[in-house]
């Protein structure tokens, strides 16, 4: 049987903690919030969820995260216990569209600097790769 270390060596994008969703919280204020985005950070683990909502940071540096890899692994129906990504964001705009037929929107906000442009490409290379 395999560990969930080992889990999380071979399948990273598959999510093994609540924490991915701040809505698991017990408590779910500014403290608790800045806290647990925090201590995800500190880890490098940049995207969390509240709700349905996606909270990015941008850490100012490369990540590995964001390889063909990582884009394959997103290019799916059911990404439930996936980890927070912005692959993640664009896969469920991009399936909701074809299973609903209905137009999608992502609203991407954030200060100057924040990340919004590249946010945006990311989302767009993996709606790109779904269409095919």
């Amino acid at each position: 049987m395999a560990t969930l270390i080992e889990d999380k060596k071979s399948n990273p994008w598959k999510s093994l903690s609540s924490s991915d969703n701040l809505t698991s919280l017990p408590e779910l204020n500014k403290k608790t919030l800045l806290r647990a985005m925090k201590d995800r950070f500190l880890q490098d683990h940049i995207y969390t969820d509240v709700g349905d909502i996606l909270v990015a940071i941008n850490p100012f540096s490369q990540l590995p995260f964001y390889g063909n890899d990582w884009l394959d692994a997103f290019n799916r129906e059911d990404l439930s216990d996936f980890v927070p990504h912005i692959y993640k964001v664009g896969a469920r705009a991009y399936n909701s569209m074809i299973q609903g037929k209905k137009d999608q929107v992502c609203v991407i906000s954030g200060e100057s600097g924040a990340g919004k442009t590249e946010s945006s490409k990311l989302i767009m290379k993996q709606v790109i790769l779904q269409i095919g």
